[in-house]
């Protein structure tokens, strides 16, 4: 209830850790919010990984611009970071 929208995707396998999310929040009061969801999800995912998977879990990031917040753990979580502010 607190996001406008939003577009996530999550692998299939345990065998990839990629995951990527897209979120706009109604109101930029509840930024941290939503935030605090996130990191607790990168947390979790942290927990279970085989160790080839590490360094793209250290690679993560979590960006936010307004009312918009990128989610992304992926081998390329900076350039989709640097897109995602390159929209703003």
């Amino acid at each position: 209830s607190l996001l406008e929208d939003y577009c996530v995707y999550l692998p299939m396998m345990s065998t990839s850790i990629t995951e990527i999310g897209v979120f706009k929040v109604k109101d930029a009061q509840n930024v941290d919010t939503i935030l605090s969801g996130i990191n607790k999800r990168a947390g979790d995912v942290g927990h279970m990984l085989y160790p080839s998977l590490e360094a793209t879990y250290e690679s993560r990031k979590v960006v936010t611009n307004g009312n918009y917040i990128l989610f992304a753990i992926s081998d390329a979580a900076s350039s989709m970071a640097s897109t995602f502010n390159s929209l703003f």
